[in-house]
């Protein structure tokens, strides 16, 4: 397996449209016990195809599960780097609400250009305070359509 490392909170890619996933899905010890578009089972294999039971909207979806009683997202990114695409194809994988929010105005606009599109991945810093007071600071993936500029194969380097 091979890593992008770098230091900058965003990386020029190339998108295409099917390398853009989306599904909901509910885990247990280890296993997939709920994986579904939002409407219809992905899995398990006996069930795929039926209603999920999901509600229709992402907002409704987000309070099931963060009450325990539905899927969390599960965003899959196939991208190539901007400023090395003879690379191959990296991986992104993200659970984050947001981005699963934005998936569908990035899928049109993929749709849309028929061809690998300039976005950016960006690692956007959260930083809140709970309730009880402690701070919490995070980074979340979003994707910016189209750019300005290749980052430099100078700043990033690759890890196996």
């Amino acid at each position: 397996m091979t890593e992008v490392l770098t230091s900058s909170d965003r990386v020029m890619v190339l998108l295409e449209e099917a390398s853009v996933a989306f599904r909901m899905v509910a885990t247990g010890a280890e296993e997939s016990l709920h994986a579904c578009d939002g409407a219809r089972f992905l899995e398990p294999a006996a069930m795929r195809g039926t209603a999920c039971g999901c509600p229709p909207g992402l907002s409704d979806r987000r309070a099931a599960a963060l009450a325990g009683r539905g899927p969390s997202p599960e965003v899959r990114l196939g991208f190539r780097l901007a400023g090395c695409p003879g690379l191959g194809v990296f991986s992104l994988v993200s659970t984050s609400w947001e981005l699963a929010e934005e998936l569908p105005e990035l899928a049109d606009a993929l749709r849309r250009a028929g061809a690998p599109l300039l976005c950016a991945l960006v690692y956007e810093r959260v930083d809140f305070v709970t309730r009880s007071g402690v701070p919490v600071s995070y980074r979340r993936p979003r994707v910016e359509i189209g750019g300005p500029s290749v980052l430099s194969p100078a700043r990033m380097c690759l890890a196996v």
